[in-house]
């Protein structure tokens, strides 16, 4: 049994092969060759030992010129390196060592038979690992998973999104606890709990209302929800839908959805006693109730309510023992009752809101700034309030609250149970990006949540920002000496911010420009694939960035665009406008009169803008929204992740990513629909 001999190269013979030689004991010298020693060994004549020896050299095959002449007789050349790949490939070996073109990660070879590799699309084929909550986003090469809205997480584990410091819509002082509804519909409460009246139930709600030792609220169907002390009835509400509700000290009163008047809790001086007919809203104190009916007639029942005054009014409140109004006629406040007197004796002037407690009241005068009055005891704490400006009060036993334009709640008083400190965290600018967003605090510092695998959602540390700009894996923010901060992906100079006074700033996709303080001259940083750093000279008053083009607006109103070419995103419509957006491909305008024109692509009807008086416009990837003159919203264009149905409500602000929506509303609240990567 012979081994198999290395090949020979061609042409070429084998040289002899000598071994040494090795003396055996008691045995003569034997001199075996390689062959004869293995075929001794495999037929188990193993008594011999023999030295070793090294094996054979293999000489190797001749480097193989494929354009070297060749014999018939020559092997094949192998190839030594690969054709062109193309793009989305590279080089490697085949398992047998062959040179093989093979497809980066996330490719497939091109089905045209053109060089290269192409996308795979792991989200349209099910090959993500996404969650069920979460929604697949393809990229070049990979793809990324994002939340749904409702959800927080990775996009690869999501959970339900519990809301936490969130803006209020509405607010209500108890004897020693507050609660309030947070711009998702939610209730929280501070303060004392002894009877439970500070652990609000789960569910929506549209308002809500302290008593003394229990709280009663409106749900979104209607209905009413109380909890805390029952001893007597008080949190025990009537089935039905209701409009409105207050209560007082251990009773409440609420309207029903065919205007009648329906009041329950402890009985004391006549307070259940709610007079028959229409009525639009209700006011419970601590021993009396008013409300103002149908025919702007005003009733009131119970101890020390007294004869109310024949006159109309266009807000009430009532307290312990005295009630006031707002005149109809802007005439000024109107107070009655059995109260103190120091609690019936309103400041002069005009008022916009008012709220009425134990025995001090509070008012908000146009400039939105709070004047109080009332007895020096018990409330003497609560008659030098803070400073403005707020938009709604309410006053308790002891304390009160006041909301700010941004949703903050700002609390004064007896501060025994914690009742006045509400829990902080609102906002007062937001912006959006691709799957970022970003929200500047009242306090002037940033926060930021959605994607950051770029570090663009860490900003900087600092609590004098004015102003935010969100790119698509970048962001940048103005403070307030007017210079510029960016931070997140540089791969193309993203965050190489001029060192120059800023008016203001906006960011596309890998570029972001600015209009500068002093000449009003654009300054743009960034990628530069389609001239979107190439600002026209002149002065600006405001610009907007796209994905990959920028819009502005000169000092006559005129718009112009630059950057990429296609679909006629740059050709904006002639005449003077007063704001504009510019979106993924396209851009729209609010001219002088309100009327909204959108100019470049169309692909989802996103330049069928609705006719209208509007006073703001925001531009998405494919939809966009806009502001109408009495703050409600209006949007047109893509909708599969509902970005392009608002809720209901008044706006002051708003702003629009690739497939979601965030606006700011009258009260300051934030909310946003669409697919918000969160």
């Amino acid at each position: 049994m012979t081994p198999p001999r290395p090949a020979l190269a061609p042409r070429e013979a084998a040289a002899p092969t000598r071994r040494p030689r090795r003396t055996q004991r008691a045995m003569p010298t034997l001199i075996f060759t390689i062959p004869l020693v293995l075929t001794l060994l495999a037929c188990g004549r193993t008594e011999l030992s023999i030295a070793s020896a090294d094996p054979p050299q293999e000489t190797p095959p001749p480097a193989c010129d494929p354009d070297a002449p060749r014999s018939p007789f020559d092997p094949p050349c192998s190839p030594t390196t690969c054709p062109d790949c193309g793009p989305n490939a590279a080089c490697a070996q085949d398992p047998d060592g062959t040179p093989a073109c093979q497809c980066d990660a996330g490719f497939a070879e091109d089905p045209t038979g053109i060089p290269g590799c192409v996308d795979v699309d792991e989200c349209d084929l099910g090959l993500d690992r996404c969650h069920p909550d979460a929604r697949c986003l393809n990229t070049l090469g990979g793809y990324d998973c994002a939340c749904l809205p409702g959800f927080e997480g990775d996009g690869l584990d999501c959970r339900p999104y519990v809301p936490d410091d969130l803006p209020f819509i509405a607010i209500s002082a108890g004897g020693l606890q507050t609660c309030a509804v947070r711009q998702d519909n939610t209730l929280t409460c501070w303060g004392r709990n002894e009877r439970g009246q500070s652990v609000p139930p789960e569910g929506l709600f549209l308002d809500v209302s302290a008593g003394d030792q229990h709280t009663c609220a409106l749900r979104l169907d209607g209905g009413l929800t109380c909890w805390g002390w029952d001893r007597l009835g008080q949190s025990q509400p009537p089935e039905g839908a209701f409009i409105d509700l207050s209560c007082g000290a251990s009773f409440c009163c609420a309207v029903t959805d065919a205007a009648s008047l329906s009041c329950w809790g402890r009985q004391s001086g006549g307070v259940l006693d709610a007079p028959q007919g229409l009525f639009l809203d209700v006011s419970a104190g601590g021993t009396m109730a008013c409300a103002r009916s149908t025919r702007d007639a005003l009733s009131c029942w119970g101890s020390g309510a007294g004869q109310p005054p024949n006159l109309r009014l266009a807000a009430l409140s009532v307290g312990a023992s005295h009630a006031c109004g707002l005149r109809s006629d802007d005439s000024g406040l109107l107070c009655w009752g059995s109260g103190q007197s120091e609690a019936l004796n309103p400041p002069r002037g005009a008022f916009t809101a008012l709220d009425a407690g134990s025995a001090v009241t509070c008012a908000i005068d146009p400039r939105r700034r709070l004047r109080c009055w009332g007895a020096l005891a018990p409330g003497a704490a609560l008659l030098d309030p803070p400073e403005g400006p707020f938009t709604a009060l309410t006053v308790g036993d002891r304390h009160a609250c006041a909301l700010q334009p941004d949703g903050q709640a700002l609390c004064w008083g007896d501060d025994a149970f914690g009742q006045a400190r509400p829990p902080r965290g609102t906002y007062t600018a937001v912006a959006t990006g691709n799957l970022h967003t970003c929200q500047i605090r009242t306090d002037g510092g940033i926060d930021c949540w959605g994607d950051d695998r770029y570090a663009q959602s860490q900003p900087p540390q600092g609590d004098d920002f004015v102003a935010v700009a969100v790119g698509h894996w970048h962001t940048c923010a103005l403070d307030a000496d007017q210079r510029a901060a960016c931070w997140g992906n540089d791969e193309y100079g993203q965050l190489d911010a001029p060192d120059d006074r800023l008016l203001s700033l906006d960011a596309g996709e890998s570029h972001t420009c600015a209009v500068r303080a002093d000449d009003g001259q654009i300054r743009c940083w960034g990628r530069d694939q389609f001239n979107q750093l190439d600002a026209p000279q002149g002065a600006f008053i405001a610009l907007d960035a796209g994905r990959f083009h920028t819009c502005a607006l000169r000092n006559d109103g005129r718009a112009l665009c630059w950057g990429n070419t296609g679909d006629d995103r740059l050709r904006a419509p002639s005449g003077a406008f007063v704001a504009l957006s510019a979106g993924g491909s396209h851009s729209c305008g609010v001219r002088a009169d309100g009327q909204i024109a959108c100019w470049g692509k169309n692909s989802a009807g996103q330049l069928d803008a609705p006719n209208g008086a509007f006073t703001q416009v925001a531009a998405g990837d494919e939809h966009a929204c806009a502001i109408r003159a009495d703050g409600q919203i209006a949007c047109w264009g893509r909708d599969d992740f509902g970005q392009a149905t608002p809720p209901e409500g008044a706006f002051v602000s708003l702003s629009a990513g690739e497939g979601f929506t965030c606006g700011v509303r009258d009260e300051g609240a934030l909310t946003c629909w669409g697919s918000v990567a969160r």
